[in-house]
């Protein structure tokens, strides 16, 4: 019963009310064409709402709507080879980081303020180094009790 209720849940959320699937341009190589992709889809109510939302907040309430959208059709399965390698260039891997640099740089850029990708890349790289530095810890473990 219970697993029943949390499919439920995870259907319904899917169809919550999100910013618009984006599906008519051709897809973005780079994070200006993301960000333009994602301005001339969305209607400008959803655009006032993402922007006027702490940038935080904003980014994590659309990570399961067009932050999932967006890792489903322009980054998994190398569905958008040319974005995946523009994030891959820049050190970034996970495709939930590459979405929320979209996202982020989105909301940045409706607030009129600069986009700085660097910043944004070191952050990720940041929270990632302390992973990877245990994997191969464990890795090496591992090899050791062989």
């Amino acid at each position: 019963m219970k697993t029943l209720v949390n499919i439920l849940l995870l259907i319904s959320c899917l169809g919550c009310s999100s910013p618009s699937s984006p599906k008519t341009q051709a897809m973005p190589k780079n994070l200006e064409e993301s960000i333009s992709y994602l301005k001339n889809e969305w209607t400008s109510s959803e655009l006032n709402s993402f922007k006027n939302k702490p940038k935080k907040k904003a980014v994590a309430e659309a990570h399961f709507g067009a932050g999932l959208w967006i890792r489903n059709n322009w980054i998994r399965g190398d569905r958008n080879v040319p974005l995946t390698k523009f994030f891959r260039s820049l050190g970034i891997n996970h495709p939930d980081d590459m979405s929320s640099i979209i996202l982020s740089s989105l909301h940045i850029r409706l607030n009129n303020k600069k986009i700085d990708v660097n910043e944004q890349v070191e952050e990720y790289k940041a929270y990632w180094k302390p992973i990877r530095k245990c994997e191969e810890k464990a890795a090496l473990m591992a090899v050791k009790k062989l």
